[in-house]
């Protein structure tokens, strides 16, 4: 009978009531989950990097969320000799602040998440809120402690302290082992590799470290991450894309070969893929074996490996490289130095491939190589971080005497110009860019910067003049010439005016204010039905007849107004941006 009592009692604390919460006990949520309504009795402990912070209950009436108890978690940190703290009520309300109670961070947490102190020598560096919303699902909870995790981390800005907050994908269970001893905290993340089964794999690993001065920034030197981490202690799939990542050609070339067996079996038996791709690696095995050495990264992938996207794709995106290296003291050192290589394998692929008389001296050459070779005069070289959206700058010149000669803006994409004056003092700039197909879809971003750069270049050297030729050349290799440099203006013929088919031509349903169109009397309801004396049926009639003239041209448009014909000149304008 005791037996028996004893079991009952001990089948209701397993589904105990409300009433079952103590005040003061803690709690805990191990992540699992975005919204987890199941509490635990011990913390999440990653290798003493992350631990979780107590979640100490308070009340046990229910919170505003609509849990049974209110919680409160607290954590300290001491950095600048000063002593912050962190608070978060209820697994939601976030709340940071230093000694003199000013509040530097407030969030509502957008599920629910206890505080995970990242630690350094037994010492709070930095602090976490989040989740792995793979937990209890299996594959995907072994790639990643945290699908996402909001860090905290307090820096020097202006000799003033802030809070930085990175969110980022966490995998430290993966790569704790390859960590080597360091001075600063280091934390390694995981991003997603996309395509084979249509999936994402959280394979690709990145790491960061924190610093006073810079908070957790992307470890984006080679050099420096190797001080850090022993890359060989990764799988060796993934030691291949690092290699890749950090655009180590000759290494990877190396390890791919000789580590063939070891990198497609890490695969295989990651995807179980052995009856899919036997046959496949066979085929690699002898191209990846014949013999030859390969001069780039993707030839590597295509050679050598079953997924070779994943290593052609990995190298750092040109841009972000460029805006890390704009950040350091002297870029030119490692542009110039080490790392020429890189930046001339960014600049090749971000200018189209085409050959052209650039400057009509009746020999066609590579608008690439002409571009590459202006900007590798070290005494002329610029590369200047624009703003905190991984926006900067590149312009130099090829001599030691000469004003700016090329200018390139990496933006979301990618845009340039390559200028020259002739010996009678005439400008003549040529635009590209492989993302864009006309002049008229450039950015007026793209502009403003432009003429920032010929402000700045025309300051300290000879002055850059407004352009007298101007021309722009597609991905595609096709040559646009362009009328008029106007950074407000497309450059293209503008009469003004909406268009839409008519039974009897073009209607016009409305005329916009100050046009060329407006000026000459045209109205709203005008139909045309002729372009200097050429019929005009449809809107394919009208931007045919049109793209055979400039701006400045005087035009005559026929039309029919209240069931009569009359005619109006006008002066084309330049299209608005």
């Amino acid at each position: 009978m005791r037996r028996i009592l004893i079991f009952i009692i001990i089948c209701l604390s397993w589904s105990l009531p409300v009433s079952a919460f103590v005040i003061n006990d803690k709690v805990y949520l191990n992540a699992c989950g975005s919204n987890p309504q199941e509490y635990k009795t011990d913390p999440l402990n990653i290798h003493n990097v992350i631990i979780e912070v107590p979640n100490k209950i308070i009340s046990l009436e229910k919170s505003k969320y609509d849990r049974p108890i209110q919680t409160l978690a607290t954590s300290s940190l001491r950095f600048n000799d000063k002593n912050y703290q962190i608070t978060v009520s209820n697994f939601r309300d976030l709340v940071i602040k230093n000694e003199r109670n000013e509040i530097l961070a407030e969030r509502k947490i957008t599920g629910a998440s206890s505080i995970y102190e990242l630690k350094h020598k037994d010492k709070v560096v930095a602090w976490g809120v989040g989740w792995n919303k793979f937990c209890g699902e299996g594959y995907y909870e072994d790639l990643v402690d945290f699908s996402v995790l909001r860090i905290f981390v307090p820096y020097l800005k202006n000799n003033k302290v802030e809070i930085q907050q990175r969110v980022l994908a966490i995998n430290t269970s993966k790569t704790y082992s390859s960590l080597k001893p360091s001075d600063n905290f280091v934390i390694s993340t995981a991003t997603k590799l996309w395509g084979y089964r249509n999936e994402g794999f959280y394979l690709n690993h990145k790491f960061y470290e924190l610093t006073e001065s810079d908070g957790l920034q992307f470890i984006f030197q080679y050099e420096n991450l190797i001080e850090k981490v022993d890359i060989s202690k990764l799988n060796p799939h993934e030691t291949a894309i690092i290699l890749a990542k950090y655009r180590q050609r000759t290494a990877l070339e190396k390890f791919t070969k000789n580590n063939f067996e070891e990198i497609h079996n890490d695969l295989i038996s990651r995807f179980n893929l052995v009856e899919e791709i036997a046959e496949d690696i066979a085929k690699l095995r002898k191209t990846c074996f014949s013999g030859k050495s390969f001069s780039s990264i993707s030839e590597i992938a295509e050679n050598c490996y079953i997924l070779p996207d994943w290593i052609a794709e990995a190298p750092i995106e040109g841009g972000m490289l460029l805006y890390y290296y704009a950040n350091l003291e002297n870029p030119n050192k490692f542009i110039f130095g080490k790392n020429k290589k890189d930046f001339e394998d960014i600049i090749k692929f971000e200018v189209p491939d085409t050959k052209i008389d650039l400057w009509n001296e009746g020999e066609k050459i590579s608008l690439k190589e002409e571009v590459l070779a202006s900007i590798t005069h070290p005494e002329n070289f610029r590369l200047k971080m624009i703003d905190n959206d991984w926006t900067s700058s590149v312009q130099g010149c090829m001599y030691q005497f000469c004003s700016q000669k090329v200018f390139i803006l990496f933006d979301l994409n990618v845009y340039g110009l390559i200028r020259r004056e002739d010996i009678n003092g005439k400008e003549d700039w040529v635009f590209f860019s492989r993302y864009e197909d006309s002049y008229s879809d450039l950015p007026k971003r793209f502009f403003d910067e432009v003429l920032n750069w010929q402000k700045e270049a025309s300051a300290y050297e000879n002055q850059i003049k407004t352009p007298n030729r101007i021309r722009f050349i597609n991905d595609n290799n096709e040559v646009e010439d362009i009328q008029n440099f106007n950074p407000d203006t497309l450059g293209k013929p503008w009469i003004g005016i909406r268009i839409q088919n008519d039974d009897i031509g073009v209607l016009i349903p409305s005329v916009h204010k100050g046009s060329p169109a407006e000026k000459s009397g045209i109205m709203k309801k005008d139909i045309i039905i002729a372009f200097n004396n050429e019929e005009v049926k449809n809107i394919d009639d009208l931007e045919r007849i049109k793209s055979n003239t400039k701006i400045g041209d005087e035009i005559t448009l026929k039309i029919i107004r209240d069931k009569e014909i009359i005619e109006k000149k006008l002066i084309l304008g330049d299209m608005p941006r």
